[in-house]
């Protein structure tokens, strides 16, 4: 295509360039399948598709650009030490760039060994209404990051592309993702499998299905190496039937704050430092159905600046947690219901801890119908509290190997 050797060693951007230039929009550039197509800079597809393609990255400055509806299909892309830092603007082996309706299927990075922080699929102006599926980037540090703010360690210029200063404008809304499989298979890499932060201007509907999210370090450090799954001022999210495995970040394998409109179900989290996180506020939260085994803290719900209302969690299973399997800080109007809750390795630990703290308040809490039940000994503790602590009640738990007293004192406080 174009003069383009496709022998992994000639620079073929030119070439590629001059393909994509001549390509009809809405038309598919194919590849050869026996070639691997070298390149050194960034290749934009403008409402264009490609399929099939096998690239090599020789310089950091390489990337696809996805704009408007482009859909990119059965592409694999090898990026060594060159893929661009995260913090660099327009960086991603793949990136977002105004993009809408845009679809990534079966996008596979099976390398990166670079050090530090680098992203799979980045997005850092907008992209509404994009499909992301089957894809696989376990080497790299974050697998898939939507980023619309400069808090959070972002530098200011983050979000500059071509001279466009986008600090200013919404991300955008609505993404799908389904069966992609991320980490960081090397034990080196720093970042989330899945980030979408959105501090400036909220983003919205967010559904993810069936994803595996691996960091393999294990839980016992608390370390740098990221979430499993981090979201940010979402409205409208949904993560069901993932996997996340040893995340060792403090936000947890499974994480959202800020965030109205939340459903965690069906997932299991397995060796995360945190299992699952509710932070900063949050508003209709639903964690149903979901599997925690061997956390430092099962599940942490925290309302830093306005307390979590609604919060329903029901149905999950809470497996040989070494510290607290649940504790929350400033919730309200919340229910704890026919969920299981085993073992709890801490001394002294509480199965179930409510706090208050400063203005805020921690009142009308049900707990009611679950299964406490300890194996090894160790735990004393079934419920305890901190701060004032209101409007609490409790009813229908069963108790296996452990005295029920201490879970009294919520009857009618």
């Amino acid at each position: 295509i174009f003069g383009a050797k496709g022998n992994s060693s000639w620079d073929d951007t030119t070439a590629i360039i001059a393909a994509v230039a001549a390509l009809p929009t809405g038309r598919t550039l194919y590849g050869n399948p026996a070639s691997t197509y070298k390149v050194s800079s960034r290749i934009d597809f403008n409402n264009k598709n490609m399929q099939g393609l096998t690239f090599t990255y020789s310089a950091s400055a390489a990337s696809i650009v996805l704009i408007g509806n482009a859909k990119l299909k059965d592409v694999t892309v090898y990026v060594g030490t060159t893929s661009a830092a995260q913090l660099s603007p327009l960086s991603g082996v793949v990136n977002l760039h105004l993009a809408d309706g845009a679809v990534i299927d079966n996008l596979t990075i099976p390398d990166g060994t670079s050090a530090g922080e680098r992203t799979g699929i980045y997005c850092s102006t907008r992209a509404s209404n994009v499909e992301i599926k089957n894809c696989t980037a376990n080497y790299i540090g974050f697998g898939l990051l939507y980023n619309d703010g400069s808090g959070g360690g972002y530098p200011a210029g983050t979000r500059i592309v071509d001279g466009t200063d986008y600090a200013t404008a919404t991300i955008g809304k609505g993404l799908t993702i389904t069966n992609c499989s991320f980490g960081a298979a090397d034990k080196t890499r720093f970042g989330d499998g899945i980030e979408i932060n959105c501090p400036t201007y909220r983003f919205s509907d967010v559904r993810v299905y069936n994803c595996v999210v691996n960091k393999a370090i294990p839980n016992t450090t608390n370390g740098p190496n990221g979430i499993g799954m981090g979201f940010a001022n979402i409205d409208g999210l949904l993560v069901d039937g993932c996997y996340i495995k040893d995340s060792d970040g403090s936000g947890g394998g499974l994480h959202c704050e800020e965030s109205v409109g939340v459903i965690f179900s069906n997932n299991i989290i397995v060796d995360c430092w945190k299992g699952i996180g509710v932070g900063n506020r949050g508003d209709d939260i639903v964690i149903a159905n979901n599997v925690v085994i061997r956390s430092n803290e099962a599940v942490q719900i925290v309302g830093n600046t306005t307390p979590v209302t609604s919060l329903s969690f029901t149905g999950n299973c809470i497996l040989d947690t070494v510290d607290f399997p649940f504790v929350a800080t400033n919730i309200n109007d919340c229910i704890i219901s026919n969920n299981l809750f085993r073992n709890c390795d801490s001394a002294g630990s509480a199965f179930i801890e409510l706090l208050q703290t400063g203005a805020l308040t921690t009142k009308k809490v049900t707990i009611s119908n679950n299964n406490f039940r300890i194996d090894n000994g160790i735990a004393t503790l079934i419920g305890g509290s901190a701060g004032t602590v209101m409007n609490c009640r409790s009813f229908g738990n069963m108790f296996n190997g452990v005295s029920n007293n201490n879970i009294a004192g919520y009857m009618s406080l």
